[in-house]
């Protein structure tokens, strides 16, 4: 049984239908990250399974107890939901302490107070907070603050945790710790965790599954590297990761496999989404990684020559950017490259063709 269910959720806010009709199931020791657009109603789902946004139709299930149900009328308050939330601004109380603000949803529920010490050192303990019971918010750094909202969500215990933009507010050396400790942490206490999040990466790193919300409907659902290698829409190939995205004229289609004329070239590719018609226009994406800087002249299928137009030092990698009639490519390499024009190859296992 799922710790949680949504089933075609509606929600209309101002005349505007925000939510199109979204399902999802959520297992313990399961991470599933809401990614998508700004607008396309990923926060709007998550405050609607905690109870703080009204749908009109679909249903809610948390722990096997239904507490949104629009054909029945059922629509229970937050606080009976069972669910623990994490916001984004983390919204801890300054005038309390580290302990008091994790103490209050254990205060609220009637918890003897000698049980609610207990509960809320053995929390902090678990989150490496346990000397800190004592410091007020503003004495704690960014990530210090982030694990008391968490350790706040997580005290009484709920099965279902919630997490609007965890890692928002971190620089992005901290954001690439905390996102190992949250997806360690989900795992050990074993929970549910439903998490909105802007960042792709964030997204690939932390869940188990990607929702990609467009326009308040699922584009497409699946594991990190379904979503990544395995897009099933345009949408989707050019949100997740980075690409080229080439226009061009579909010359042909055959078994899977399609070909696209761009300039003077042409490329064959996977048709993905049941491309164009043959003569019509039509799109040709590759991720960045996918282009191969090639070893001296080469004018076999896939290659283009481009010139070099300008060089980025990332770190871990080169990012060369070429251009020519009618194509611009952005490509990753290992090192730096000499002015002038390159030959770069395309492999058609790598071209995605919509």
């Amino acid at each position: 049984m799922a710790d949680l269910a949504v089933d075609d959720l509606r929600i209309r806010l101002g005349g505007n239908e925000i939510l199109k009709g979204v399902s999802l199931t959520l297992r313990r020791g399961e991470v599933a990250a809401l990614l998508g657009p700004s607008g396309s109603g990923k926060t709007t789902l998550l405050r609607a399974v905690a109870g703080l946004e009204q749908p009109y139709a679909g249903t809610i299930t948390v722990g096997g107890t239904t507490v949104f149900e629009g054909a029945a009328g059922i629509n229970q308050p937050t606080e009976a939901r069972g669910l623990g939330f994490v916001f984004q601004s983390y919204a801890l109380w300054p005038h309390r302490t580290v302990a008091e603000n994790v103490a209050y949803s254990l205060k609220l529920r009637g918890i003897a107070p000698d049980v609610q010490r207990d509960t809320v050192q053995k929390t902090l303990d678990s989150l490496g907070l346990g000397k800190l019971g004592h410091r007020f918010p503003h004495e704690l750094s960014g990530g210090q603050q982030q694990r008391v909202a968490i350790a706040r969500a997580l005290v009484y215990g709920p099965t279902v945790v919630l997490l609007d933009e965890p890692l928002s507010n971190l620089d992005a050396k901290l954001r690439e710790e905390a996102r190992a400790f949250l997806k360690e942490l989900i795992e050990r206490e074993n929970l549910a965790a439903l998490m909105v999040t802007h960042d792709q990466s964030e997204a690939l790193a932390i869940a188990n599954r990607i929702l990609l919300l467009n326009g308040g409907v699922v584009e497409q659902a699946g594991t990190p590297q379904e979503m990544y290698n395995a897009p099933e829409t345009l949408f989707v190939a050019e949100f997740m990761g980075s690409n080229n995205h080439i226009e061009g004229q579909i010359m042909g289609m055959s078994d899977g496999r399609a070909s696209i004329r761009i300039g003077d070239h042409l490329l064959d590719g996977q048709a993905r989404c049941a491309p164009a018609k043959v003569g019509q226009a039509g799109s040709a994406v590759i991720r960045l990684e996918g282009v191969h800087v090639a070893d001296g002249a080469n004018g076999g299928q896939n290659h283009v020559k481009l010139d070099l137009v300008t060089s980025m030092f990332l770190g871990h990698t080169w990012e060369h950017l070429f251009r020519g009639p009618g194509m611009t490519i952005r490509a990753h390499h290992d090192g730096p490259l000499s002015s002038g024009a390159h030959w770069l190859h395309l492999p058609a296992d790598r071209v995605w063709i919509f």
